[in-house]
């Protein structure tokens, strides 16, 4: 049997196109005469255009990286997939001083990375400061430029963030320059998920191929071009994820990844036939859910090419 289900996990500032979603679920039966049937492996697969470009929360800037390091990785907040609105994630609850500048978390108990070793506060702090690092090369360091002393700390003009103080190891306290609505709201983003030092000052970076959180996912496998495995953490703070097993396939081809939803293969897919295809409508136009998101579009114009390449005037003119 199988059923329709139209939630999908909010990622933050990441375009989403309407997705076809069908789980597929087994029923089996059972007699006094005969043993409990097994229960069916419950696995999730879904499709992205190619090979994510990182799985480093710190470089991720786009949604096929996020598409996994959501999955894999945790922050402090993270947004309610119905409801878009921040709540608890690695913190249990946090308190907004009255004049909007000091955020004080308070980290849940129980949170472990897949490595087993609890996540404390100085986690928090390092995972943080990493994305604050120019030698990091984060494309999104500015979630955390409104950070007292985050510019002197980028510059090198300082060893510390004045603003990230850990006065616990469950405690984390955030004290902003000035007040800054949005910045609750950009904490659930990828990149400021909290990471383990140990894993993440490896020189030889084993961590772009074998990730270390404390989400409810780990990275079993990564065949590149092919598809990603993850499977349950089983010491998940919130408890072991209800599938069994997430696949990722790498398929670029739209036509291609359609034909292999309808053969059973993808469970969800992110681009929905023409709507001038009628006999593929007919197959799985009832299978179509939108749903609000939260994403920026934009239209880039490459600089390195003709015309805008060596053309000031140019640049000037649509500038």
């Amino acid at each position: 049997m199988s059923h329709l289900d139209s939630t999908r996990r909010a990622r933050p500032l990441a375009p989403i196109l309407p997705a076809l979603l069908l789980l597929l679920g087994a029923a089996a039966g059972c007699s006094p005469s005969r043993p409990a049937a097994t229960k069916a492996e419950q696995v999730f697969r879904f499709r992205l255009h190619e090979d994510p470009p990182t799985l480093d929360p710190a470089l991720a800037n786009d949604q096929f990286s996020e598409a996994v390091i959501l999955n894999v990785d945790r922050g402090l907040v993270e947004l309610d997939p119905l409801t878009l609105e921040v709540r608890p994630a690695v913190a249990d609850t946090w308190t907004i001083s009255p004049d909007h500048r000091v955020y004080t978390f308070h980290l849940r108990d129980g949170v472990r990375f897949h490595n087993g070793r609890g996540v404390t506060s100085q986690d928090v702090a390092y995972s943080f400061r990493r994305l604050l690092r120019k030698d990091t090369g984060s494309p999104r360091r500015f979630l955390l430029e409104p950070l007292e002393g985050a510019q002197d700390f980028i510059d090198g003009k300082s060893p510390d963030v004045a603003g990230l103080l850990t006065p616990d190891e469950r405690t984390v306290v955030l004290r902003l320059t000035k007040p800054f609505a949005p910045f609750l709201a950009e904490l659930t983003m990828a990149n400021a998920a909290i990471l383990p030092k140990e894993a993440y000052e490896d020189p030889g970076k084993g961590y772009l191929r074998a990730p270390v959180g404390c989400g409810p996912f780990r990275l079993a496998r990564w065949e590149q071009g092919n598809f990603i495995e993850l499977l349950p953490f089983d010491g998940f703070y919130s408890g072991r994820p209800a599938l069994d097993r997430v696949v990722v396939r790498m398929i670029e081809n739209q036509a291609s990844a359609l034909q292999e939803y309808v053969a059973g293969g993808l469970d969800s897919l992110d681009e929905t036939p023409d709507d001038s295809d009628a006999a593929m409508m007919a197959k799985v136009g009832k299978e179509i859910r939108k749903y609000p998101f939260i994403g920026t579009g934009y239209i880039g114009f490459n600089l390195a090419l003709p015309p805008f390449a060596g053309n000031s005037d140019l640049r000037k003119a649509f500038n």
